[in-house]
């Protein structure tokens, strides 16, 4: 039942984190029919940016593990669909989504206390002064390979963020390994928001999916 995960969740961002596997997955896509007659036209449904209403559930084809070897569930945070019941917990949060060798920006507000953005697998999140804050998730690529072209990034959050940024996540902060990625989440506590991240690599595979390992050390904040 998903209402317990997010109960547990809303309850302490930090000690769910730190023992539970948890993926990004809002992002829907639409399908829009084709303006020739061919192909339908696949484009993102949460194109810019904005509140949206979440769901955490489990998994059900991932494992998790701890950094110990312990076992974890894994999680995923999914846009809620259905009617909610009493029982159910879902929430609204904020949500910014990864545009593949582009950049999305938005101001955070007072609507909701939970901000996610979509996994974090090379790109880099900004977050600039004021409260509440202007953020972003940032994603340059270049080369035949489409590998991640961190000095055009750069460029994109100083055009963004004259002024400079009050954080940041890089991929040197949180990608050592190519089967690294981070899940980013804010919290808004007394009206003032922190952003965590917890690093996890596949660690195996199953007959159905992947077992997915916490990092040493997770959550970590945003600095």
């Amino acid at each position: 039942m998903s209402g317990g995960a997010n109960k547990s969740f809303l309850s302490n961002p930090i000690s769910f984190l730190r023992n539970n596997v948890l993926t990004i997955d809002v992002q829907s896509m639409v399908t829009t029919p084709s303006q020739n007659g061919g192909l339908a036209n696949y484009s993102a449904k949460h194109n810019q940016g904005g509140l949206v209403t979440v769901n955490i559930a489990k998994d059900p084809v991932n494992k998790g593990l701890k950094s110990t070897g312990s076992s974890a569930v894994a999680y995923k945070v999914s846009e809620a669909s259905g009617a909610p019941s009493k029982h159910s917990h879902q929430f609204s949060a904020y949500y910014l989504p990864f545009m593949n060798n582009d950049f999305r920006v938005m101001n955070l507000g007072n609507a909701a206390d939970f901000f996610f953005t979509d996994t974090m697998n090379g790109c880099s999140f900004a977050c600039g002064a004021g409260n509440p804050p202007k953020i972003g998730h940032f994603n340059r690529v270049s080369g035949p390979n489409d590998m991640i072209d961190q000095n055009a990034i750069d460029g994109d959050i100083s055009g963004q963020f004259p002024g400079g940024v009050l954080k940041s996540l890089k991929k040197t902060d949180y990608k050592n390994d190519v089967g690294e990625a981070a899940s980013l989440v804010g919290v808004r506590t007394n009206g003032t928001w922190a952003f965590y991240y917890q690093v996890y690599s596949v660690a195996g595979v199953t007959k159905t999916g992947k077992v997915y390992q916490i990092a040493d050390g997770m959550p970590a904040t945003v600095r």
